[in-house]
């Protein structure tokens, strides 16, 4: 799966903002080496890029990402963070394009998927991270991207509590974002 224009725009356009995501050239070896886990995600960044493009129709690319994310909402694969990633970044741009219903509707079952996988705690960094201490990082930023953004929605809706507000969190919090985009 080549990098293209559309990536690009997402890690000029967005990434800065919600970096959850491997930072761009971790994420370029991981898709060389294993691009069908990435199908998915790559899918949404791609969508997210095109919002920033205005030659690109992203109707139509928005409705390739929503086939490729059926089957994390039907639970019809084995979950990984990467399916949690990309329903977060859905879910961000949803509510960014006041699709609000939507997007906390997308919430809880991100949320389910999340706490399933156990995200939340300190130890899902280190098991699945496969020994990268950059993909760990981006484990516990998925995390707390994820009880940010529902904070957040749930502040906006005034839907009070938020879904993540009683989970025992044990994840550790982000490094810095330059450390983090450089590897340490």
């Amino acid at each position: 799966m080549p990098f293209d224009n559309l990536l690009d725009r997402y890690y000029s356009f967005f990434h800065d903002a919600h970096p959850c995501v491997l930072p761009k050239r971790y994420l370029l070896d991981r898709l060389e080496k294993d691009p069908l886990s990435f199908e998915a995600l790559v899918l949404v960044m791609r969508y997210i890029g095109s919002l920033f493009d205005p030659s690109t129709q992203s109707e139509l690319l928005e409705q390739e990402m929503l086939q490729a994310l059926a089957p994390t909402l039907n639970h019809q694969v084995l979950l990984t963070g990467y399916h949690v990633q990309s329903l977060l970044l859905y879910i961000i741009t949803l509510y960014g394009c006041n699709k609000i219903e939507k997007a906390a509707e997308l919430m809880e079952k991100s949320i389910q998927i999340a706490l399933g996988l156990g995200m939340q705690l300190e130890e899902f960094a280190v098991q699945h991270g496969e020994g990268d201490p950059v993909l760990e990082e981006s484990w516990r930023r998925t995390w707390w991207q994820l009880y940010i953004i529902d904070s957040y929605i749930t502040g906006g809706t005034r839907t009070f509590p938020a879904k993540t507000s009683y989970v025992e969190i044990t994840a550790l919090l982000p490094c810095e974002g330059d450390n983090y985009e450089s590897g340490f």
